[in-house]
């Protein structure tokens, strides 16, 4: 039994040694290697999907035989993300029954290299390049864009943002965007109260809608829309606004399906909206 045991810790070492000569292990910086990181996006929910490209550029005299890519989290856990060998583009669904669970995780690749005499293999962790996996349900912000409003034309309009929050953490940016109606200039498209003057129109009455997305410390965002409804007025110059009646309750949910209608198709042809 002893001479077994000698034997087999004798295979073990000639392994581990003739591994380290076949499938050398270097030590190179990452940026030295890795040329870029891209994530199909910089946070996802538990059951989403993420897709992650590496550009590679190996050493002089070597040539990319293929790479591996794990997400680790701060733990150690590590899920495997699925790519054939040869490619540079990995994909993964972040769901419990893969371990995934809300918090950061960061990438780890292996690249694997030949040259004349050797297939090296270079190992990172890229602490700096990560995802945050969120719950809809709990970590998610709550965009709210306030009341929609009939204003005369001419009139300042003054979009509210303020009752926006975050359940768990802090309201970091919002962005208004004009996604309807006669263009209008925003004093400030980043700030929580911008205004704009009521454009000068030629119908009894023109509907102006705005986007309102915000994005919270873990960078995760929400939406919602505020609609303007401009009056044709002898007295372009008077400032009665004053906020819609619940009859335009039903309009404002139309705009709000049509949004979401347009998000799905655009996520159909690859091409992403807000919210």
């Amino acid at each position: 039994m002893e001479h077994i045991t000698r034997a087999s810790l004798v295979l073990r070492v000639a392994f581990v040694i003739l591994s380290i000569i076949i499938f050398p292990v270097r030590l190179l910086a990452a940026d030295e290697i890795i040329t870029s990181v891209n994530f199909s996006n910089a946070t996802v929910p538990i059951g989403g999907d993420l897709v992650v490209t590496v550009e590679v550029t190996p050493p002089p005299d070597e040539h990319l035989v293929g790479v591996r890519m794990w997400l680790l989290d701060l733990y150690g856990n590590k899920i495997e993300i699925d790519k054939p060998y040869n490619t540079l583009t990995g994909y993964v669904l972040l769901n419990t029954a893969n371990g995934a669970h809300i918090g950061y995780w960061y990438l780890r690749v292996w690249v694997f290299t030949q040259s004349d005499s050797s297939l090296p293999i270079y190992m990172f962790n890229l602490t700096n390049k990560y995802v945050f996996v969120y719950d809809p349900a709990v970590n998610k912000p709550v965009a709210n864009a306030g009341p929609d409003w009939l204003a005369p034309e001419g009139a300042l309009v003054r979009l509210d943002g303020s009752q926006s929050y975050d359940p768990d953490g802090t309201v970091v940016s919002y962005l208004w965007e004009q996604a309807s109606g006669i263009p209008v200039t925003l004093s400030d498209a980043s700030t929580m109260y911008p205004y704009f003057y009521a454009p000068l129109i030629d119908s009894n009455e023109e509907m102006l809608c705005f986007l309102l997305t915000v994005t919270d410390d873990n960078l995760i965002q929400d939406s919602d829309i505020c609609v303007v409804f401009v009056q044709k007025t002898e007295d372009q110059y008077q400032e009665n606004i004053k906020p819609v009646a619940n009859c335009h309750r039903r309009l404002r949910s139309l705009q709000r399906w049509r949004y979401k209608r347009l998000q799905s198709e655009a996520a159909d042809i690859g091409v992403g909206i807000g919210g």
